[in-house]
């Protein structure tokens, strides 16, 4: 796939797949949250994880469940994602949380990112991560031509910044490290954060914070 390429823009010199931690996650239990086409899933289920398919959207859900079929296995859960709490269920999991949690270009689009970043880490097992991408304050550069505001939501140039990033949805921000500790500072925080896909994402990595 031209997206795992790395003299690609996505995987430039195969930096998103090292960050995917594929090397570690046989027999692991891995959500791909705001999965899509099911592609990352893919990549994991080939490498051996127990792989949890979550989305807004029922049609992309059962598009993702055959593409993680062509890896040999099948999905151990599939759940649909909402904008409202609890976001997605996960009362049926019989005691079993994550290990990693997953999630490529989607969080940025949620105003409520950190109640659904809190609500993961209190479903990670004990050792478990988020391993996060989300727009770097680069791209906020690169597009927009000026230094990113603090509060993008209050910006003249926010909805602009919409159209250029999300053509469907309505709301998108940028992160640094520092912004995303801040918003996760309560319940984790950032362990490692560097800029991937030629700086247009940060790639974060998540943990909750001991005794959380």
């Amino acid at each position: 796939s031209v997206r795992y390429d790395p003299g690609q823009w996505r995987n430039l010199d195969g930096k998103l797949t090292e960050f995917m931690g594929l090397g570690a996650v046989s027999g692991k239990r891995v959500m791909d949250f705001g999965c899509g086409l099911g592609l990352d899933a893919m990549l994991y289920a080939s490498r051996g994880a127990e792989v949890v398919l979550a989305d807004m959207h029922p049609k992309l859900l059962r598009v993702a469940q055959r593409t993680v079929c062509l890896s040999g296995r099948i999905p151990s859960r599939v759940v649909v994602v909402s904008s409202e709490w609890p976001y997605f269920h996960a009362v049926d999991w019989h005691n079993q949380g994550l290990d990693l949690f997953w999630s490529f270009g989607v969080l940025h689009h949620f105003p409520y990112m950190a109640k659904v970043m809190e609500r993961v880490c209190k479903l990670l097992n004990p050792g478990g991560e988020c391993r996060v991408l989300l727009y770097s304050d680069k791209r906020w550069r690169e597009m927009m031509g000026e230094e990113p505001p603090e509060e993008t939501w209050k910006h003249p140039r926010f909805q602009e910044f919409i159209r250029k990033c999300d053509t469907v949805g309505n709301y998108a921000d940028w992160y640094d490290r520092k912004k995303l500790a801040r918003v996760v500072e309560p319940f984790a925080e950032v362990t490692a954060c560097d800029y991937l896909c030629n700086g247009q994402f940060i790639g974060a990595v998540v943990r909750p914070k001991m005794g959380e």
